[in-house]
């Protein structure tokens, strides 16, 4: 356009030449606002199309870490809810065996609390643990307390009547026991026990206590030794009877 005026201007038409160069800048300046006006387009096309683009990648980005985390979310979630699985059957395990646990020991402490043997557990250092009402009725101990007062490694008479070392043969050796003794308890009364001593141990096998089982046989002995005393009677009668028939064969 620029060049067909300049030469319209100056071949066909004679301009003067104050209009020909108002007329170029003019033109001149025309164009560079073209120019600048074409460029900041064109800038700005090109911005809002790098943004764009920018903007769909971090949407991309933004879609991938979502699915990203979705699926860890529903991988912990699976996993939390396997472990609360999990964790529930093991309650449901423990609180059962916590019920048969209990049911155990009440049976225990029923067999003891109404065996007609005497019973007691001795700790390691000779204390009386556990108690049943038999034994109290066999030492004629007023009360359970009464009886867990005496040390059985250490108690003077139990040591002279050599229950204490059957005792401590039973904890050292951790074999069991066997034996009948007479003893005479702290409360006076005087008894023929029989008793029986199995070690106890914990989950390591080391002996931490001894059970006894205890009977009172002095009235069995006593009856022995009368049944023994009236068979020997009988044997001397017998004897002397036999004596004096040949004595009289001879007169």
């Amino acid at each position: 356009i620029v060049a067909l005026y300049e030469f319209g201007a100056l071949g066909l038409v004679e301009t003067p030449m104050p209009i020909l160069i108002s007329n170029n800048f003019f033109f001149i300046g025309a164009n560079l606002v073209g120019m600048v006006a074409g460029y900041a387009i064109e800038y700005s096309a090109r911005k809002d199309f790098y943004l764009e683009h920018l903007l769909r990648a971090e949407e991309e980005k933004v879609r991938a870490a979502n699915a990203e985390l979705e699926r860890r979310v529903r991988d912990r979630t699976a996993r939390l809810e396997s472990a609360n699985e999990a964790l529930r059957v093991q309650n449901l395990v423990s609180r059962r065996a916590e019920r048969a646990l209990r049911a155990s020991e009440q049976r225990y402490r029923s067999l003891v609390e109404n065996a007609p043997l005497g019973i007691l557990v001795m700790d390691d250092h000779g204390w009386i643990t556990e108690a049943n009402p038999a034994l109290l009725d066999i030492l004629g101990s007023p009360s359970v307390e009464a009886t867990r007062a005496v040390n059985i490694l250490t108690y003077p008479h139990l040591v002279q009547a050599g229950i204490s070392g059957d005792f401590r043969r039973c904890l050292e050796t951790g074999e069991e026991v066997a034996n009948e003794r007479p003893y005479t308890t702290k409360w006076g009364k005087e008894t023929v026990l029989r008793y029986h001593l199995s070690p106890i141990r914990n989950p390591d096998g080391q002996v931490t206590a001894v059970q006894a089982m205890i009977e009172d046989v002095s009235e069995r002995t006593r009856l022995a030794a009368q049944l023994g005393e009236a068979q020997r009677m009988e044997a001397v009668g017998q004897l002397a009877g036999g004596v004096s028939h040949e004595f009289s064969d001879l007169i």
